[in-house]
């Protein structure tokens, strides 16, 4: 577990803080990640990721929740995270948000089958069976074995969507 370093009590100050501050939004601005001006590592967040993972898996949907978002203000260029709130809303059927969630992790990672497959799903789930079998479609193009589950996945929304085979 990380433990905050114990900084002496005038580096505190108000002014200190606000100088921080400034400084870290600027460098956002410069397109700096919150993760890379805390200095995080890709293997502590990609720790943190699968810890997210295993609470979802366990049912513990309120906690995913709240390190998928936090992972999201790290590096909101990372999809696993946008996919598992995806994964979330849809659980809660939210399905707009899922829907929304799933185009931001198929937008982030366009060349990964799963976030596209979800968000044929969640296209399925609120009725939007052209759009669906177009996600589909670009499934379909990814060139993946075709005994790849995700595909085999694909087909079965497919013909959910009304697709014959």
């Amino acid at each position: 577990m990380v433990q905050a370093e114990t900084l002496p009590e005038e580096q505190w100050t108000e002014e200190q803080v606000l100088a921080d501050m400034r400084d870290a939004a600027a460098r956002m601005e410069e397109g700096e990640t919150l993760q890379q001006i805390l200095e995080v590592s890709d293997e502590y967040v990609a720790y943190t990721e699968y810890q997210a993972y295993k609470l979802y898996s366990y049912g513990r949907l309120d906690k995913a929740e709240v390190l998928a978002r936090g992972l999201v203000a790290l590096n909101p260029a990372r999809a696993y995270p946008v996919l598992l709130l995806g994964e979330i809303a849809l659980k809660g059927r939210d399905y707009i948000q899922a829907l929304d969630l799933f185009a931001a992790a198929t937008q982030l990672d366009p060349e990964n089958p799963e976030p596209a497959t979800k968000l044929a799903e969640a296209l399925l789930r609120l009725g939007d069976h052209v759009k669906a079998l177009e996600v589909i479609d670009q499934i379909e193009a990814m060139g993946l074995a075709e005994d790849h589950a995700l595909l085999q996945r694909a087909r079965v929304l497919a013909r959910v969507a009304g697709r014959q085979s």
